[in-house]
């Protein structure tokens, strides 16, 4: 094989070595012959070279986007749950505090000055159980007036209208002694 042929396909030629060697090349046929199969071999190699580049190229792009893609997924999902953290965090902190300022006002406002009244319409009756268990019954055209809580052991208590029911009469001595309550009847 022509030494000048091989250069010539590493580019260790200069201009005038290449055009010289292509004048020669185009004026001999075995010379042509020898040129010819160079160039066929080199761009084998080379188109073999590629295919394999553009193998690794696309492994390398794929997992190129794949690991874009991880991260994107991966930004989303932490910024959500930074969101979802966030929302929590708010929620909890309005509840206790709510909670811890409402509660003050709470027991201001069950305090025993707090009057709650249950009126009963004319023909029907009424039940109620008070913050302290005690189950009350009360008859058509009533009223009971009671504190919203129960502060001491005295139990005031105001019924209007109609008297209580044979039930609640039969009760009320052992819940009176019990609970110390005291009625004040109104006609």
């Amino acid at each position: 094989m022509n030494e000048r042929i091989h250069k010539y396909f590493y580019e260790e030629l200069s201009t005038e070595e290449r055009l010289s060697l292509l004048r020669d090349v185009e004026a001999s046929e075995e010379l042509k012959k020898e040129f010819v199969e160079y160039q066929n071999l080199y761009a084998l190699l080379n188109l073999g070279h590629q295919v394999q580049d553009k193998t690794i190229g696309k492994q390398k792009y794929d997992c190129f986007i794949l690991q874009k893609q991880h991260s994107v997924m991966w930004k989303r999902w932490t910024r959500r749950i930074g969101y979802a953290a966030a929302i929590l965090i708010l929620v909890v902190s309005t509840s206790i505090l709510t909670y811890w300022y409402a509660q003050p006002e709470q027991a201001e406002f069950l305090s025993e000055n707090v009057m709650n009244t249950l009126y009963t319409p004319a023909g029907q009756r009424a039940q109620l159980v008070l913050q302290d268990g005690t189950e009350v019954w009360l008859n058509a055209k009533s009223k009971l007036i009671y504190p919203a809580r129960f502060t001491d052991d005295k139990r005031n208590v105001t019924i209007e209208g109609e008297k209580p029911s044979s039930k609640w009469r039969k009760t009320l001595p052992a819940l009176s002694l019990f609970l110390r309550m005291m009625l004040i009847w109104k006609f």
